[in-house]
């Protein structure tokens, strides 16, 4: 569970993040709206990551971390599907400002529903999936596993986007597809229980 958290919280899509303002030229968005376009963006996605903190101590992570993560996937097929037909209609001359608004108000509603699903949850439930003796190495690895991770957005994203475009999104949807049955297979509920409840429940032989 520790090391799914790793993975799949910082390879979501949320990386993309990194480049939100080449992702907003490339739907025609000039310089002074992409710097607007990012502040709003970022103030939303707080919001986002709010809501999921208050509710934390109640939600149920299971269900949150499956549907969540594929709601996610949703909003990145129909950005990416939108961003394709900017694409399209830009190298014919038509520009239609509704569908890069449509790409844009998918992509922002992927960074709320990721905020609420994973910012609470990457730092409970690697704690809550850890028995006492072995959170310090656990956390620790999971450390490493998010800095991987996070080199890897990092470094590639420029070079996806630059050579791909908006394809590099399509990559993420069938990825947070996947994200979506492996939370629904193998994530263990934790929400509601005691420490000790915890540790019953990993020491069976099917948590």
């Amino acid at each position: 569970m520790v090391v799914l958290m790793g993975v799949f919280g910082q390879f979501s899509g949320n990386g993309l993040g990194y480049f939100n303002l080449t992702i907003y030229k490339q739907i025609g968005y000039d310089t002074n709206m992409q710097f607007i376009l990012n502040l709003v963006n970022s103030i939303t996605s707080a919001i986002g990551a709010l809501g999921g903190v208050s509710l934390a101590d109640r939600m149920p992570r299971r269900k949150v971390l499956v549907i969540g993560t594929f709601v996610c996937a949703i909003m990145l097929a129909i950005n990416g599907g939108l961003s394709a037909k900017w694409a399209s209609n830009e190298a014919k001359g038509a520009i239609d400002l509704k569908v890069g608004q449509g790409a844009l108000a998918a992509y922002f509603f992927f960074n709320i529903i990721y905020s609420f699903t994973y910012t609470p949850l990457q730092a409970l439930y690697p704690v809550e999936c850890l028995a006492t003796e072995t959170r310090a190495k656990g956390m620790a690895m999971y450390g490493v596993v998010v800095g991987i991770f996070s080199f890897i957005n990092l470094y590639a994203g420029p070079i996806a986007l630059d050579n791909i475009k908006y394809k590099y999104v399509f990559i993420f949807v069938g990825w947070d597809v996947v994200e979506s049955v492996l939370w629904y297979l193998l994530c263990v509920e934790t929400v509601g229980r005691t420490l000790e409840e915890l540790e019953a429940v990993f020491d069976s032989p099917n948590p």
